[in-house]
């Protein structure tokens, strides 16, 4: 079997910045500037429509959608959600993956106060703005026999990171293709502060009616860490008063690592994917150790069973009562050594 083979690019794909302390009149003259648009949602809103949240995709052809939060009670602020690929570039980039310059991030400001003239916030600059998330991305690009589905089912049927908890996947139809995990939120009223997700980009970009010809013939498995302020602060290394530039070129820096760092809790294995037969009759063969060959097929055996491999590692803990987590390691570095994965080909 010839090696499939496979390209990587690297880079950030969403940045949010945001404006706070508005007044809330302040917000109203923004809503009601872009009514007219048509192109304004309301997504969250109390009885009465004064506390609200809404979605703005007027200026999605230039790589921005706003998120508008107005509030007589909180604070009113506007985040705005850029592509900066596509706003640097002027046209719409589904797949290019930015990375940061001086000179982008000086022009991307400079667009950006375009922008706020359009909205009214005469008194508003770039500076003003907090970054409060950034999407650190790889694309990884395959030939024609590299299909990205099976990557992600790797993903779904591997270890959720600790601390993480699987996001249910609500557009199964129109995209089955995508597996998403999020860090557990200590305070119910916060978002989780890391969302780790992996798709087939090319099926989104089809899904969603924004398909370039010219990706026609490609397979793109797409992996974002999407990090809300203090997630990207802690685990960049960042102080707080860091400027803009400094923030997203250590994202860009430290991306590629971070991915792996990800890709690699939640599929730590270099073994082959093969079926569950020809799996288990290598771990009957090579593993002389009745005890530790039992554990392997009882492992191998739940995963295949459609089991994640957490869950799976889970039942094996209840099943061998003596199993910690030292010996799900040694378990789990024996498939290596076999040259195989837990995870077995899907039944036809």
């Amino acid at each position: 079997m010839s090696k499939v083979k496979i390209s990587k690019t690297y880079g950030i794909h969403t940045i949010e910045l945001y404006l706070k302390n508005l007044k809330y009149t302040e917000v109203q003259k923004v809503i009601e500037r872009l009514m007219d648009s048509g192109e304004i949602y309301e997504t969250k809103s109390d009885y009465y429509n004064i506390d609200r949240h809404l979605k703005c995709t007027y200026f999605v052809e230039d790589g921005i959608r706003l998120r508008i939060y107005q509030s007589h009670n909180h604070s009113n602020g506007i985040g705005f959600v850029i592509n900066p690929s596509t706003l640097l570039s002027g046209k719409y980039q589904p797949v290019k993956l930015w990375i940061p310059t001086p000179e982008a991030v000086d022009e991307l400001q400079k667009r950006l106060s375009i922008v706020f003239d359009m909205l009214g916030l005469d008194s508003v600059h770039s500076t003003d703005l907090s970054l409060c998330q950034m999407d650190v991305t790889l694309n990884e690009w395959g030939d024609s026999s590299y299909d990205p589905v099976t990557k992600i089912r790797q993903f779904r049927k591997g270890i959720i990171p600790k601390g993480f908890e699987v996001i249910p996947n609500k557009d199964k139809k129109l995209n089955p293709y995508l597996f998403m995990v999020k860090s557990k939120r200590k305070n119910s009223k916060k978002s989780s502060s890391v969302i780790v997700k992996a798709y087939d980009k090319v099926h989104e970009l089809k899904t969603n009616h924004r398909y370039p010809k010219k990706l026609k013939d490609e397979n793109i498995l797409r992996f974002e860490v999407s990090m809300k302020r203090e997630a990207f602060l802690k685990k960049l290394g960042l102080n707080r008063d860091a400027s803009l530039y400094e923030m997203l070129r250590s994202g860009y820096d430290q991306g590629e690592a971070l991915i792996a760092d990800y890709q690699g809790k939640m599929y730590p294995f270099t073994g082959e994917i093969v079926s569950y037969e020809k799996a288990k009759k290598t771990i009957q063969e090579k593993v002389k150790d009745d005890l530790l060959q039992g554990q392997i097929l009882y492992l191998l055996k739940k995963t295949s069973d459609s089991a994640g491999l957490s869950t799976a590692t889970r039942k094996l803990k209840e099943h061998y009562t003596h199993v910690d987590d030292r010996q799900i390691k040694k378990i789990f570095a024996q498939f290596d050594k076999l040259g195989i994965s837990p995870i077995t080909l899907p039944k036809k």
